[in-house]
């Protein structure tokens, strides 16, 4: 067996422990991004929709108020010829 320094030992074993750290972080790392990727591209889809439906609801909100008021003119004008 080669005969290491203390310092050589601790350095190599150091070197050891960040290596094995890393090549299994990593992967870990990389389906946890993964999955918050997916899940915010899942959020933003989801908002986009949730305003577009709020858009066509109020165009059919709107479009309700205007053919009430137009109704209530029309009634105006039959009560005015009764």
């Amino acid at each position: 067996m080669i005969k290491m320094s203390h310092s050589a030992t601790i350095f190599f074993v150091s070197s050891l422990i960040l290596t094995g750290i890393t090549v299994l972080g990593v992967p870990y790392y990389i389906s946890q991004e993964k999955k918050l990727t997916k899940t915010l591209i899942c959020i933003y889809f989801i908002k986009k929709s949730v305003v577009y439906r709020n858009r066509i609801i109020s165009r059919h909100e709107e479009q309700r108020r205007l053919n009430m008021k137009e109704y209530e003119k029309q009634l105006k004008i039959k009560k005015n010829f009764i």
